[in-house]
């Protein structure tokens, strides 16, 4: 992992931690340090940077480095090093604090996936705040003596870790991206042959970054089974992965979708019955912003396994005013699942509200 360091060179406390922390090695991370937005923005650009740290609050050049970050997909953490407690908060308050709160200091805290704190009292204020609820506390082996330098830097990797466990889709390489998909298809059909590969392919090769994007994508999006056999049927050769040592971020009020067989259950008199209901689901699922892979891979296994009467359900999805939806779905899982167009009840239908849906699945994990 590449983490780049921003900090103000005039504040002495912040100045002793960053040396501290450039004193102490680490296998996991290689440390870059900036404290002039030019230099800090040529490394963004030049060295491939996953996690920005900035270091205290209420410099305007951190919203500049903060809009460079989130096009390139790096990640956030902001450490305010006491500067947004209320001694500090409050010290010209009418005239600098609330407009720059206002114009960006606000929205670079709740949009970091952490915020590093250095002890009790400081998380007290920003829970106050309510800025952020995701604060971790690292002490700081400058102010105390109950923390090594080491330990500092081992807690602070073990935050970088999480992090970049976290909606691994968003930073999938396409090989990776491609390797996924194919694994889905596989787990769905459990049969290499429906995935139509040439001749010359061989199981992918992915590094161990990206073995693991796959695992934590599948452990968050409730697929690890479907995913394992996949990467069975593929011969795929990826190194063991613990998932339960991985801890992800996941957005404010984040609950875990529940399926669609444990939510509208078993009994049903008529495969076109189960159908009807799977897709009225599905479509109050869009409306709540709530669907998920999880779904799609259960109704693609469904449409495949099971039989209908095509132009009835069709019919009654009209009724219910469900068709468009229902078509749109066609079209998401042709992306998500790789669903066979042979199997499909009616035409896929591709729209900007599809569009909207396949993002709606892409970023329900986007902090």
């Amino acid at each position: 992992m590449n983490i780049l360091h921003y900090f103000d060179k005039t504040d002495s406390m912040t100045a002793q931690y960053i040396a501290m922390l450039s004193r102490v090695s680490s296998h996991e991370t290689a440390m870059f340090f900036a404290t002039d937005c030019q230099e800090a923005l040529k490394i963004l650009q030049m060295a491939d940077i996953n996690i920005l740290h900035i270091h205290g609050c209420w410099r305007t050049s951190t919203a500049r480095l903060f809009t460079k970050a989130r096009t390139k997909a790096i990640r956030l953490v902001v450490s305010p090093h006491g500067q947004l407690e209320p001694w500090f908060f409050n010290q010209r308050y009418w005239k600098e604090k609330l407009p720059k709160a206002l114009l960006f200091q606000h929205r670079i805290i709740s949009q970091a996936y952490a915020i590093v704190v250095e002890g009790a009292m400081e998380e007290e204020c920003l829970r106050k705040l309510n800025w952020n609820k995701r604060i971790i506390i690292v002490r700081n082996p400058i102010i105390t003596c109950s923390i090594t330098a080491e330990e500092t830097l081992r807690q602070l990797t073990q935050i970088y870790r999480r992090i970049m466990d976290s909606n691994t889709i968003e930073l999938m390489q396409p090989e990776t991206l491609s390797t996924l998909r194919l694994a889905i298809k596989a787990g769905i059909t459990q049969d290499i042959r429906w995935l139509n590969l040439p001749a010359s392919h061989t199981p992918p090769h992915l590094d161990e970054e990206g073995w693991r994007q796959i695992r934590c994508y599948a452990q968050q999006e409730q697929i690890e089974q479907l995913i394992d056999r996949g990467l069975r049927i593929l011969q795929c050769d990826c190194p063991h992965f613990d998932e339960m040592k991985s801890h992800p971020f996941f957005p404010d009020h984040y609950q875990p979708s529940k399926g669609i067989e444990e939510t509208i259950g078993m009994s049903f008199t008529s495969e076109n019955k189960r159908l009807i209901e799977t897709f009225r689901l599905l479509h109050r699922l869009i409306s709540r912003n709530k669907l998920t892979v999880c779904h799609l891979c259960e109704l693609d296994k469904e449409l495949r396994e099971h039989d209908c009467n095509e132009e009835k359900l069709t019919e009654s999805l009209e009724e219910l005013r469900l068709l468009k939806s229902a078509r749109r779905l066609m079209q998401v899982m042709v992306e998500e699942t790789g669903f066979d167009e042979g199997f499909m009840p009616f035409p896929p239908l591709n729209d900007r509200v599809t569009r909207n849906i396949e993002r709606q699945i892409k970023n329900h994990l986007k902090i």
